[in-house]
């Protein structure tokens, strides 16, 4: 479901009308930007799978694969789990976020096998993130239209009564002031084809914290 990097040319002209070019918030230090598709959007929530690049050398790439992301306005919550390979045993991570203008603050529960292979469920009750500094372009390679639609969904309906009157002898009109999301709102930096356009993107958290706890503790 989640397509690799587009190395094709006979595509190239295909992909350049399907993708575009975002910030999303993803803490993995070492990397330059990620790849992922929309699998689900509506006014409420959207679905974002991400993933790191094709021979990227870290390990923490090598060890999430993709994740799904579930973002809303003001909150986040991811789930994942990982078998475990000859570098890292199994655990699983629950991750849930507030997140405010410039920071998110987030539960995380971790799970991983010690030596005896008995199961440790480990709780962060407050991660403090920065979500200003963890901001990267992530290439959307599928599903961007999805981003649209749910934009235009969330559109409100004109009221005619909000509209003056052109006859009688009152005119009357509705004043409605824009409501503002805490969520940070990046803005695309590359956008390409139909489906880029009109989109915003709510910032995007991806949970790695398990990574490095999961050294820590097993």
């Amino acid at each position: 479901m989640i397509p690799s990097t587009i190395l094709v040319p006979l595509l190239c002209t295909l992909a350049s009308a399907q993708t575009t070019t975002l910030d999303v918030l993803f803490p993995v230090e070492g990397i330059k930007s990620v790849y992922g598709t929309v699998v689900a959007a509506s006014p409420q929530v959207t679905t974002f799978a991400l993933h790191c690049g094709q021979n990227v050398d870290n390990v923490q790439c090598e060890i999430i694969g993709t994740q799904t992301v579930v973002v809303g306005p003001e909150t986040l919550s991811i789930n994942y789990s990982f078998d475990g390979n000859g570098k890292v045993s199994y655990f699983s991570e629950d991750l849930n976020c507030k997140i405010k203008t410039a920071e998110a603050s987030c539960h995380i529960w971790i799970q991983t096998k010690n030596s005896a292979g008995v199961k440790v469920t480990t709780s962060l009750s407050k991660y403090e993130m920065n979500t200003k500094t963890r901001l990267m372009p992530a290439i959307i390679t599928e599903g961007a239209e999805k981003l649209q639609a749910a934009e235009v969904a969330a559109t409100p309906t004109p009221n005619p009564g909000a509209m003056k009157s052109a006859t009688g002898t009152h005119a009357h009109e509705t004043h409605e002031t824009a409501q503002t999301s805490s969520m940070p709102m990046p803005t695309p930096s590359t956008a390409t084809g139909d489906a880029a356009r009109g989109m915003s993107l709510h910032g995007v958290v991806v949970g790695l914290v398990a990574v490095s706890v999961a050294f820590l503790i097993m």
